[in-house]
């Protein structure tokens, strides 16, 4: 074997090693989650490249399903692939060693759980906890990252996963692959550094003072200081309290988006139902002196518009859905929006025009907003052409519990643990070990 060869089984008998000592601790901790995959959805494409079992968990039948793409269909109260009928609940699983079927083109551990209800066909998927939190975890961590801070990710990942199981106990499914906190695609996104860092807390999880999972949601990055739930969800929890954040470093931190005035009017009457007519005023107290229509953070609840057909008072998840925004932490202008870049023209000896060039404007500290001034509270808008509305805001996602980037901060400068950065993000709370 040459040196190239002797060095790639070095390193795949290192990744199998792992693997093993992975396996041992899941067996140690087996937990499974269910995690629903298609629900109210009237086809689901499964296939497999080799025969995979299909068993009737009503009947008991099992049927050897040959290679090939079927169609997962619901007909009366019974469920067909293609135009074979499987039975009303079933189990999809590989046969001897061969792969597991694809859901939809992805593919997927664990057991498959269909059933039909209603016309529809709901479909779970059965995975132990420890391999669904090695598979989300990526989406909300980089491996480049501090392993304490990928380390209390995957704490609070775990904690979550086992609130939303005790929430959940009486439904068909404990969470949605398509939910905002964890969302899972299947097997295929995993990095090992990250999933060395859930094993390393393997089984680790969060506590309440009344010895429930913790519900730890967590947030991109929070501009500064962290939401409690109370403000952001209308419901108290003793360890979703407000605390100060290190996200510094956060692309998102500070954030600028324009649009206008006329998008604005016509997403909240398409989307929201709100029929203003003609925007003529916007109306948000100061991120720096906020009013009643912000939180103790700053954070945006409401805004009033006004229009030429009347006033509303527009609750800002609807305006952050629908203009994409970042946050609910921001600030709003109006006006003409100041340039950021200039085109000069190039001539040559005689005075021709040979090209164009863009010159960036650096208006330092002191650059102005908008070329008709910012007004403070009460933003007045005049319907000329280029006239925008700005939002300026810090911060990615709702601002509760742990922040992703706040995590890596601490790690950064204060030399964090992933037990005290916990402790940071969810007061109140008790570490399982």
């Amino acid at each position: 074997m040459d040196r190239k060869g002797l060095k790639l089984f070095n390193k795949m008998s290192k990744f199998i090693a792992f693997l093993l000592v992975m396996c041992v601790n899941i067996i140690v901790y087996a937990e499974n989650i269910r995690v629903s995959l298609v629900h109210n959805q009237e086809s689901v494409q499964i296939e497999n490249e080799n025969e995979f079992i299909v068993e009737d968990l009503h009947t008991g039948k099992i049927q050897e399903m040959p290679a090939g793409k079927y169609f997962l269909n619901v007909r009366g109260s019974f469920l067909y692939l293609n135009d074979q009928k499987v039975g009303d609940k079933i189990k999809i699983s590989r046969k001897d060693n061969g792969s597991m079927p694809t859901v939809n083109q992805r593919r997927y551990n664990g057991d498959l759980i269909a059933r039909a209800r209603t016309g529809f066909v709901y479909l779970n998927n059965e995975i132990d906890l420890e391999f669904f939190v090695a598979s989300v975890l990526p989406h909300k961590s980089s491996p480049i990252w501090p392993d304490e801070a990928i380390k209390a990710q995957a704490v609070a990942a775990r904690s979550y996963a086992k609130y939303m199981k005790i929430l959940n106990a009486d439904k068909t499914y404990d969470i949605d692959a398509n939910g905002e906190e964890l969302p899972f695609v299947g097997l295929g996104d995993e990095k090992i550094v990250i999933t060395k860092m859930v094993q390393a807390t393997v089984g680790q999880y969060l506590l309440d003072k009344d010895g429930i999972p913790a519900m730890a949601v967590t947030t991109s990055s929070s501009g500064g200081r962290t939401e409690s739930a109370v403000n952001a969800f209308g419901v108290a929890y003793s360890y979703l309290q407000s605390v100060e954040d290190f996200d510094k470093d956060s692309p998102d931190f500070n954030w600028t988006y324009d649009v206008n005035p006329s998008m604005v009017r016509n997403l909240l009457e398409e989307s929201g139902g709100v029929i203003l007519g003609k925007l003529k005023n916007i109306y948000l107290s100061p991120l720096n002196t906020p009013g009643n229509d912000r939180t103790d953070t700053g954070r945006v609840k409401t805004i009033m518009i006004q229009g030429e057909d009347g006033i509303g008072r527009v609750d800002v998840n609807l305006l952050v859905r629908q203009l994409d925004l970042k946050s609910t932490l921001f600030d709003i202008e109006t006006g003409i929006p100041m340039p950021d870049k200039v085109v000069a023209p190039i001539t040559n000896y005689y005075g021709i025009e040979i090209g164009r060039k863009e010159l960036p404007i650096n208006w330092g500290e002191e650059r102005p907003h908008t070329w008709q001034g910012l007004n403070k509270s009460g933003h007045v808008l005049k319907g000329t052409k280029d006239e925008r509305v700005t939002f300026r805001g810090r911060g990615k996602g709702h601002g509760v519990g742990l922040s992703v980037w706040g995590a890596r901060g601490l790690v950064l400068a204060k030399k964090y643990t992933y037990e005290q950065i916990l402790a940071h993000y969810y007061p109140n709370t008790q570490l399982v070990k």
